[in-house]
């Protein structure tokens, strides 16, 4: 400041000069001495070099700044502690979520065991059905065989009169072949097991019926149905 310049005073509002002025080294405004100090500490900041004055507002400004920095350590440390807290919990969370995935996969592997364990079984149920399926059949199919050969050992040649084809001869069409017997109770014997010849294979194909004329063929249907009607 030049020794000759007047400034206004922000306190007082009266231009006063150089001399008696002092300005706030934060906020760089202009006071008269009279209106902060005296003439001792004027004189004191003006003789000693590097000495810096403040304004009471930038002092008080000073000290809610240094309380709220003190505020603001005290509200890190909370949150450093908050955070510690909250990195606890989540390695506590982490070794808990491992504990359940350890389980899990134990789980898993006894699940997949029990899987393969039950897809054996399935198949070993489903050969031995099959086996027995086949035993059933074969034994059934000799039962019936000794059936049939049993009932075809009891009819001979001396009890056929009679074997002839019937219709006209044709390469396209099998013609049905007519049996007469000697026995009347014979052929009904055969009649009641066809079900045996056909249930075989081998004669699943061939058909036998009584040698009936038309109207004792639409009688014998008649009786059937009735009797069908009254079972």
């Amino acid at each position: 400041m030049s020794s000759g310049s007047r400034y206004c005073c922000t306190k007082c509002t009266i231009k006063v000069p150089s001399k008696d002025v002092l300005s706030c080294t934060c906020c760089k405004t202009f006071v008269h001495n009279k209106c902060e100090t005296n003439d001792d500490i004027l004189e004191i900041l003006k003789s000693v070099k590097g000495l810096k004055w403040f304004c009471q507002r930038c002092v008080g400004l000073s000290q809610d700044v240094s309380s709220l920095a003190k505020s603001m350590d005290a509200s890190k440390n909370e949150f450093v502690a908050q955070l510690n807290e909250i990195n606890d919990s989540n390695r506590k969370i982490k070794l808990d979520v491992d504990s359940i995935k350890m389980v899990v996969d134990h789980n898993q592997s006894k699940l997949d065991e029990h899987d393969r364990f039950d897809t054996v079984l399935r198949e070993e149920i489903k050969i031995f059905k099959n086996e027995i399926k086949e035993t059933f059949s074969s034994i059934v199919s000799k039962e019936v065989k000794l059936n049939v050969e049993h009932l075809t050992g009891d009819v001979s040649e001396k009890n056929v009169i009679k074997i002839m084809r019937l219709g006209r001869k044709c390469e396209t069409v099998v013609r049905p072949i007519l049996i007469k017997l000697d026995c009347v109770l014979l052929r009904d014997s055969i009649m009641r097991n066809v079900y045996k010849f056909k249930s075989l294979k081998e004669f699943s194909h061939v058909g036998l019926n009584y040698d009936l004329t038309k109207d004792q063929r639409q009688e014998f249907k008649s009786f059937v149905d009735k009797a069908k009607v009254m079972g």
